[in-house]
């Protein structure tokens, strides 16, 4: 029964209807302690009473809620109330690629727009698979551009990730691909395979296979070949190749990656004057590849990028992928490099702010699946990515640049966290990477070993052109108790700016930390001929206060290695 609005459901208060849909009702809803309010998702009944459900559900929307990616809805949290499953993600105010085909273009969008959605969404798509997580219903229903009337560039999101489907031939089958329509296991391939679909759809405001019997639907997607996109828009005939792989019968005769898909239309499709971002190879399905940063493009794209320095830039980012043959093969590269191309393929080195600036509330999103032991993968780090609030301020003088932090606590982010008395930190902007100073421990063996091994821990964080910072925080095992001296453990750090600095936030002056150089005095009138009168003194420069480094646990450790590093004492 559907939800009246001003109805409390959970510790939701219903604001109003959004739609309905195959996995239910969805709410714009007010959740009573963020300060915000959520897309709240209501479950149908009969999908909460299956048994064997709700683990699945639980188990997928846990993967989904320890995601971060510009590209996709967060997922906020999941629960039951009155016998119906819930889940609550960021509310994305905008309008959902099936609505603008119906409204604005019955006869498909322009290729270029079309190629930079997909660019999107493949990035997004790559970054769950990376996480063991598919999304099994991808379809422009489930693609929303916001801000599209608006000035400011529209930024594509992927919503309802996170929902286990109970996807079959009665449902959604125009974007299904042929093993999941027929009841088998399916991963990131068949996520390909829709977002081809779907591509096509955008491109030719045709569904393909459409028929209003899903019978009918169903069979064609699993028996049939599919139509060339030059039966319907000759001058797109050099990307029916690419089509025909993405839309390949088998999940193994299809690209290695949604990413490949996008970067085999993105070769065949000119677009003068794109700024390009080099990104780790495509992941293939089934291993544990390297995510995509967000494309930032000139249109039809997520809106112009928050810089390092916290200001709207307006320069586009687009992503250069490794050829598609080599996606397989090559190893993900942790420090992607940034260039600017003309048509020509010139590149050059673009520049960083003038002025860093390191000043807000940030989301500090440790990715524990990516973390390594000697250079090697490191499965006891976890399977899930740990998010951290922290607030920080900076400030530049002639010696360089600090920024001083303190962590906010993860439900109420206006307020410091204050466990164990709290965590801050101290960075300075060197090699045009924010490093955190270093901060010294211990850590306990695993069983059989006993004792306590010492540790050095230290975080550095390098503004990206997208204005995520994204670096690792790096600890060296420095004694031998566990038989570990030496061992080094990486995680790979990303830090978004989500707000500016909650009002009274406890974080130190970063200008007693950065020693400014104070500003000259007002001397007197100049005397008459006759000795120079020497300017006062400077005054001292302030000793920096003790602030510890940012050493948010990684997860716990198997075996003989050594467990992740607690957060030391304030």
């Amino acid at each position: 029964m559907p939800l009246n609005v001003g109805e409390a459901f959970s510790m939701f208060r219903i604001v109003r209807s959004l739609g309905s849909g195959e996995t239910g009702e969805v709410y714009l809803a007010q959740h009573p302690r963020r300060r915000r309010r959520e897309a709240l998702t209501v479950l149908p009944e009969d999908w909460s009473a299956e048994p064997g459900y709700r683990e699945r559900f639980d188990r997928e929307a846990d993967l989904a809620a320890a995601l971060w990616h510009p590209s996709i809805a967060k997922v906020c949290g999941h629960g039951e109330h009155d016998g119906r499953l819930w889940m609550s993600s960021e509310f994305v105010d905008g309008a959902d690629l099936a609505g603008l085909l119906d409204q604005r273009y019955p006869e498909g969008l322009p290729r270029e727009q079309v190629v930079r959605i997909v660019i999107a969404v493949a990035e997004a798509l790559d970054y769950a698979h990376k996480h063991g997580l598919p999304h099994r219903d991808v379809r422009p229903g489930n693609i929303v551009l916001t801000d599209v009337d608006g000035e400011a560039e529209p930024r594509g999101v992927l919503v309802g990730l996170g929902i286990a489907r109970n996807l079959g031939a009665a449902d959604n089958p125009g974007y299904g691909a042929p093993e999941q329509l027929v009841g088998q296991d399916v991963d990131g391939g068949a996520d390909q395979y829709a977002l081809a679909c779907t591509a096509y759809h955008l491109l030719t405001g045709t569904q393909l296979f459409a028929h209003p019997n899903p019978a009918v639907v169903v069979s064609r997607h699993v028996n049939s070949k599919p139509p060339a996109l030059a039966d319907i828009r000759p001058e797109l005939a050099d990307l029916d190749p690419a089509f025909a792989k993405a839309l390949a019968k088998s999940p193994a005769d299809r690209f290695a990656s949604c990413g490949a898909f996008a970067h085999a239309l993105a070769d065949e499709t000119p677009m003068p004057a794109l700024t390009l971002t080099s990104t780790p190879a495509a992941p293939v399905f089934g291993e544990q590849p390297s995510g995509f940063r967000l494309p930032e493009l000139p249109s039809w794209a997520p809106a112009a990028a928050i810089a390092a320095a916290g200001v709207v830039v307006g320069i586009g980012v687009w992503q250069l992928w490794p050829a598609a043959d080599a996606a397989a093969s090559e190893q993900p590269n942790s420090s992607p490099v940034t260039a600017i191309a003309s048509v020509t393929n010139a590149a050059v080195t673009p520049p960083l702010p003038a002025v860093p600036v390191l000043d807000g509330l940030y989301r500090l999103d440790y990715d524990n699946p990516g973390a390594t032991l000697n250079g090697n993968p490191w499965p006891a780090a976890g399977n899930q990515v740990a998010g951290y609030w922290w607030a920080f301020r900076s400030a530049c003088t002639p010696s360089g640049c600090v920024a001083t932090s303190t962590r906010m606590d993860g439900t109420n982010h206006a307020v410091a966290y204050t466990e164990g008395g709290g965590m801050t930190a101290v960075f300075r902007f060197v090699n045009n990477s924010w490093q955190g100073d270093p901060g010294h421990g211990t850590l306990p063996c695993e069983a059989p070993n006993v004792g306590q091994q010492a540790m050095d821990t230290a975080l550095a964080l390098t503004p990206q052109p997208d204005g995520v910072l994204a670096g690792a925080q790096t600890t060296t095992i420095q004694s031998n108790e566990c038989g570990l001296q030496g061992a080094v453990i990486t995680v790979p750090v990303h830090a978004t700016r989500l707000d500016e600095v909650p009002p009274g936030s406890p974080i130190a002056d970063p200008f007693a930390v950065a020693g400014p150089v104070p500003p000259a005095p007002q001397l007197p009138p100049p005397l008459p001929p006759g000795p120079a009168v020497p300017p006062p003194p400077a005054p001292p420069v302030p000793a920096p206060p003790a602030i510890g480094p940012i050493v948010p646990n990684p997860g716990p450790p198997a075996g003989i290695m050594p467990q992740a590093p607690p957060p030391p004492p304030a």
